[in-house]
């Protein structure tokens, strides 16, 4: 991915110290990242990246919940707790995301310091505090109500839209093919009704609704 006029964008946002440069950095896929660093040691160095609005098309609703949720948990902060959490960095127009003349969009967090990030966990140490800072991230959202987190992705980790898919692709069968994968479809048949007791539950009342993050990889 070709560098944009970062100086350019890194202007466009309440950003402390001075520009000193920027390049690409990270291995995700969706959106494009940037890492902007500052010329003051003492001053932060910024995450900018290119929102990718063809997988989240509601911009502006999926920046709103990331942000009433990293305020929610920078709330929870307890005594003596070095815990960090993500920050968004506002624009000078005080947004939580950048549009360009172009129609890209942009958004930019304070860089966490010291911070590393894995693509293939290299113990089970690094497993470990995984998990436990997952299961804190699950817990300190306990108490923030589901309907002021707005569904970006609606139905993307419902089994019941998923399961209709299925059935809908091997009854149409558009390129021949479930001929020679019905023992696979007969064990997803046999055992959906395994699959889709949580969102019966729901249905009925006796689960309740709550936040978590439905790409946990």
């Amino acid at each position: 991915m070709a560098n944009p006029d970062l100086k350019s964008l890194f202007d466009q946002f309440s950003t402390s110290g001075t520009w000193l440069d920027g390049a690409l950095t990270g291995s995700g896929h969706i959106h494009g990242t940037w890492l902007l660093r500052t010329a003051e040691e003492e001053e932060p160095d910024y995450i900018l990246q290119k929102i990718n609005n063809q997988v989240f098309p509601p911009v502006a609703e999926m920046m709103n919940n990331i942000q009433k949720v990293t305020n929610h948990i920078r709330n929870k902060k307890r005594p003596g707790d070095n815990m960090q959490v993500l920050e968004i960095i506002e624009t000078r127009a005080g947004r939580n995301h950048y549009t360009d003349p172009e129609g890209n969009y942009w958004r930019m967090y304070r860089k966490i310091s010291p911070g590393i990030s894995y693509d293939i966990v290299p113990n089970l140490k690094v497993a470990r505090e995984a998990g436990r800072a997952f299961g804190q991230f699950i817990a300190d959202l306990g108490d923030l109500p589901s309907g002021e987190i707005y569904a970006v992705i609606p139905d993307f980790n419902s089994m019941v839209m998923r399961f209709g898919q299925f059935t809908r692709a091997f009854e149409s069968d558009p390129v021949n093919r479930v001929r020679e994968v019905r023992e696979e479809i007969d064990f997803v048949k046999t055992h959906i009704d395994r699959m889709l007791v949580i969102p019966r539950l729901e249905k009925e009342g006796k689960l309740p609704l709550r936040i978590t993050h439905n790409d946990t990889k």
